[in-house]
């Protein structure tokens, strides 16, 4: 049980992380 929950935290950490480089790539993209 324990292990799952931590697998599932990492995974929304994983997923918000993805999110703030997707927005940094495109926030570069626009202002280049």
């Amino acid at each position: 049980m324990l292990d799952q929950d931590m697998n599932m935290i990492r995974l929304s950490e994983m997923r918000t992380t993805g999110y703030y480089l997707l927005a940094a790539a495109i926030l570069l993209i626009i202002i280049i």
